[in-house]
């Protein structure tokens, strides 16, 4: 299968284009991906961006998007990945023609997320995109790449697209109102973010060796769930480690949150195990635990 392709297209009519103005869209574009990958991928998959030859006609850059597993490549997976990144990236590109990079309330133009959504077939849930769009990194990066194009008198217009399918066009009279510069003015707030719980006891509950179906566990006396993943984990059991439910392990935890506007606060969102140090078996024996 082909690798997913982003072309971004500096319309005009000169061949070629500004040192400054190429230098400066890819660092914002590769800040600009790097970060929807970061939120929609929680950490797990890493992006690598690689820029081919230019082609004639508008200066046209031409961006492969490969994406990786942490420990193993999946090409079929990645390569379904890497393309919800762009039809992403495409959706959050006309959220912020929309809005002229103002952050998104929650509740408000509903509606007009929902068709942004529906438009660019997005491929995660409403409120998550909103969580993207109003990244404050994800509005500058495109904030500053619209900037470096209005300063460069050659560039009459931009375009991107994703292996020939047109996800967004801005033209030259667009720019100055869709250049947003009012960032301080935001309450900063860190919509998504990781912490590690370091060698906690996670008291088991329900085990499940299938691959979809979650583990329970006891976590500092609230329930919690999630699927196993870590590796080393995986092969003990291969290896014949016996688990039975009131037994304990030791592990490094790691937990995602959210912020809630409404309430202020982070909420867990979601666990992975990052690290299992040991088992701890209950005092009585038990039998193996059936699913």
């Amino acid at each position: 299968m082909k690798p997913e392709s982003l072309k971004i297209e500096f319309e005009g009519q000169a061949y070629q284009i500004d040192a400054n103005t190429l230098i400066n869209t890819l660092v914002h574009y590769n800040a600009l991906i790097n970060q929807i990958n970061e939120i929609i991928g929680e950490g797990e998959k890493k992006i690598e961006l690689k820029v081919n030859a230019p082609e004639r006609g508008s200066f046209v850059i031409d961006m492969t998007i490969n994406a990786k597993l942490m420990e193993t490549i999946f090409s079929s997976t990645t390569l379904n990945y890497t393309a919800s990144i762009i039809t992403i990236l495409g959706g959050v590109f006309a959220a912020y023609k929309y809005f002229k990079g103002k952050p998104s309330k929650e509740g408000d133009n509903e509606d007009v997320i929902k068709k942004i959504v529906e438009e660019n077939n997005i491929i995660i849930t409403n409120s998550s995109f909103v969580t993207v769009y109003n990244n404050p990194t994800v509005r500058s990066a495109i904030s500053k790449s619209i900037e470096t194009a209005s300063n460069d008198s050659a560039v009459e217009g931009i375009k991107l697209s994703s292996n020939n399918n047109k996800l967004v066009e801005i033209k030259k009279e667009d720019f100055a109102d869709l250049v947003y510069d009012e960032f301080d003015k935001e309450v900063e707030v860190e919509e998504i973010k990781h912490i590690v719980d370091k060698e906690i006891y996670l008291g088991i509950i329900t085990l499940s060796f299938e691959k979809r179906k979650n583990w329970e566990f006891m976590y500092k006396g609230f329930k919690i769930s999630m699927p196993m993943k870590d590796s080393r984990l995986s092969a003990l059991i291969d290896e014949g480690m016996r688990f039975a439910k009131g037994d304990s392990i030791v592990v490094d935890l790691e937990i995602t949150q959210e912020f809630n506007r409404e309430y202020n606060v982070y909420q867990n969102k979601k666990f992975r195990i990052v690290r299992f140090v040991r088992h701890i078996p209950r005092a009585k024996e038990q039998s193996f635990l059936e699913e």
